[in-house]
């Protein structure tokens, strides 16, 4: 899912359809950074900057200590639902549901 618009009328969402402001895909992408953080995990974006290349546009989450790459996604919607749906993995002392 890509992010379509202009800076003045806002990004419209393909998976969605909602309209995004700029400043809501920052703050989402260093409040997921945040998360994944607290979680012992690394939010990564391509580096690549032509729009033809299969690397553009990607978000990848590593483990924090061995930095192998868990989850490869195209959108920072698609890293928000990957963290929606990952469990919470239990702190010291906290029971564990089942």
């Amino acid at each position: 899912m890509r992010l379509e618009g202009s800076p003045e009328t806002g990004y419209t969402s393909r998976l969605s359809g909602e309209t995004v402001k700029k400043e809501n895909a920052r703050s989402l992408e260093a409040r997921l950074r945040r998360t994944l953080a607290r979680r012992g995990y690394a939010l990564a974006k391509s580096r690549v900057r032509d729009p033809l290349a299969l690397e553009f546009g990607k978000y990848y989450i590593s483990d924090a200590w061995t930095r192998l790459r868990v989850f490869e996604g195209s959108s920072i919607e698609s890293v928000a639902q990957w963290v929606a749906k990952m469990e919470r993995r239990p702190q010291n002392g906290e029971a564990i549901e089942t």
